[in-house]
């Protein structure tokens, strides 16, 4: 789950923060990292096993991202129970104890946290890693898909596809204006950016949509060549 925002209806708050979801255990995890830009109707599209490619969203942004997914280890998440439940047993004996014993347990308690407290800096840069910044698409938009696709090299021609691509359809561009309806621009262009080079491409491999659309549903199957002789 990438990005959104937590009320469509109300005051949004546009959200930069990754969810990951195991198929194993049933669970959602929130990771620690988060995306270089909040962002929400967003493309994304998996790119590989751990490596999330995320473009555009809204407020209509140009921007695009590389996220690297690291989910938590199985002992950081025993690590993290254990001191959950270790915080609850303290909790109900503080309770019991006398005011003056309570009080130096909280002087005890605030110089432990002080001194075995981790540095943060460590943390925030791994997080930081986990995004890799890509150059922006000509135009914002939100509203949008991503896919994976092999296409044609520069100046080839189908079926001959070689280059791992990702493909953005649909969408839309939102202009705020003072004191007027806003300036609304839907889509039919079709940016590409080629994988490899990590460059949004200049000729357009893919033509452009019969209708410009946004909120547009992306479905992609295998292909399959017939014939010859």
């Amino acid at each position: 789950a990438v990005g959104g925002c937590d009320d469509v209806f109300g005051r949004a708050e546009t959200q930069p923060t990754v969810e990951l979801f195991d198929v194993e255990t049933g669970v959602w995890t929130l990771l620690t990292a988060r995306l270089a830009h909040p962002r929400s109707t967003a493309g994304a599209v998996a790119l590989g096993d751990k490596e999330l490619f995320v473009v555009g969203g809204a407020p209509s942004l140009q921007s695009a991202e590389l996220y690297h997914v690291r989910p938590p280890l199985p002992q950081d998440q025993e690590g993290q129970a254990a001191e959950a439940a270790a915080a609850d047993v303290g909790t109900t004996t503080a309770a019991t104890t006398t005011a003056a014993t309570a009080t130096a347990s909280d002087v005890v308690e605030e110089e432990h946290t002080e001194e075995d407290s981790p540095d943060n800096s460590g943390a925030a840069s791994a997080a930081e890693a986990c995004v890799r910044e890509f150059p922006d698409m000509l135009e914002g938009r939100m509203g949008c898909q991503a896919a994976l696709l092999d296409l044609p090299e520069f100046g080839g021609e189908f079926p001959m596809c070689k280059r791992r691509s990702v493909v953005v359809v649909g969408g839309e561009r939102c202009e705020e204006v003072d004191g007027e309806f806003p300036r609304i621009k839907q889509f039919k262009h079709i940016p590409v950016l080629d994988v490899e080079s990590g460059t949004w491409r200049t000729d357009s491999p893919i033509p452009d949509l019969p209708m410009a659309r946004t909120a547009i549903a992306l479905c992609v199957g295998l292909g399959h060549a017939v014939g010859g002789s």
